[in-house]
């Protein structure tokens, strides 16, 4: 369990009902039950009902409206309602380690970072070649756009503090929505430190879409 009551952790969640469970016991042994919070955007699953009886806090969208939202309404939840000062999201499906919690928290604490981003290998030993590709491609461009390598553009795994939530304008509502806020955090100044994580894809099926969430990345790059 972290030594800190200034860092909650977000989850999104989009018809997770049957991995939820464990990701919330996971997460449960790092953090308070006090410091999750679910956001149920919009599922047609039992996923609400799981977070409750597990006794998180949760935030439900009565639609889905992509994982962009969800971050969002995670974010204005927990300015306004907590004293967090800093805040985990990691992914529903299981594909995010909650062991690796503790180094996101060390990285802000220690080194002051304002962004901290889970980086995995890419490798189509251990992930499909598609977001091996994706990643790779958008990882680079965003690294060139901004001046600084960017190890994982894509990853959900992160540590957002106050000061750049507080800070953020954000327009979309995607899944580029990761990408938007990485380039303001750039822009603004802020510091974006990187931590190793492991890459686990165990079959999933991902709700990114790959085509339709690639063109919505090249027009938030174009517009950037």
């Amino acid at each position: 369990m972290i030594d800190s009551k200034e860092v909650f952790v977000a989850i999104p969640a989009f018809n997770a009902g049957k991995s939820l469970a464990a990701v919330l016991k996971e997460v449960s042994r790092y953090v308070e039950r006090s410091q999750i919070l679910v956001i149920d955007d919009g599922s047609t699953d039992d996923t609400q009902q799981c977070a409750e009886q597990f006794g998180v806090s949760v935030r439900r969208h009565l639609k889905n409206l992509g994982k962009g939202a969800a971050l969002k309404t995670a974010f204005v939840y927990l300015m306004a309602e907590t004293n967090t000062q800093a805040v985990i999201t990691l992914d529903a499906d299981g594909q995010h380690p909650p062991e690796d919690i503790p180094k996101f928290v060390q990285a802000f604490f220690e080194e002051q970072s304002d962004l901290v981003i889970g980086a995995r290998e890419f490798s189509v030993k251990v992930m499909p070649f598609f977001r091996v590709l994706s990643n790779t491609t958008t990882s680079k461009l965003l690294s060139w756009k901004v001046g600084e390598q960017i190890k994982d553009s894509q990853s959900g795994y992160r540590l957002y503090s106050r000061r750049l939530i507080t800070s953020l304008q954000l327009k979309t509502n995607g899944y580029e929505t990761e990408s938007e806020i990485l380039l303001q955090a750039c822009r603004a100044g802020m510091k974006i430190s990187f931590v190793p994580i492991a890459t686990i894809y165990n079959g999933e099926t991902s709700h990114i879409r790959g085509l339709r969430d690639t063109l919505r990345f090249v027009k938030l790059y174009l517009k950037s």
